[in-house]
């Protein structure tokens, strides 16, 4: 292999068919016993599911939708394999960037605290106290506002 690490970064809304890396292995022998071919190892399914290796040029592409919220990185080996057979392998690091592409979710709950309509003026009645709690996919966490 020309590199014994392959590093890639692609965001999550790469469209599919798009070349990630290109992977390239040599062999010194002629002929039959100098072509070299090349195989995937060592992926997990979801990355089975999301890439594919043409065997041939060594092209690694997109086939099944990115998200970053649900796999950031893959790691995978791909395998150069020669006529003789004979291998070879290399490290495939995939990095997924984040797309602002979830909106917050906002969670109300309401309570109320009725006034009487024959209440003095001035009394001082109990504020009406609303929070609100927010999860942002986004940032992978949650957060609270109290308002009166």
């Amino acid at each position: 292999f020309s590199q014994t690490v392959y590093n890639a970064i692609l965001p999550e809304n790469a469209p599919l068919d798009t070349v990630v890396v290109t992977v390239a292995a040599t062999d010194a022998d002629e002929g039959l016993n100098g072509d070299v071919t090349y195989e995937l190892s060592r992926i997990s399914e979801t990355g089975r599911r999301v890439f594919a290796l043409n065997h041939n040029t060594g092209e690694i592409k997109i086939i099944g939708p990115l998200d970053f919220e649900k796999e950031s990185i893959y790691e995978m080996r791909v395998d150069a394999k020669d006529g003789y057979g004979l291998t070879s392998d290399s490290k495939v690091i995939i990095e997924i960037s984040d797309v602002n592409d979830n909106p917050p979710e906002i969670n109300l709950k309401s309570l109320t605290n009725p006034i009487p309509e024959n209440v003095s003026p001035g009394t001082e009645s109990n504020p009406l106290i609303r929070t609100f709690h927010y999860w942002s996919p986004q940032r992978r966490d949650q957060d609270t506002a109290d308002f009166l």
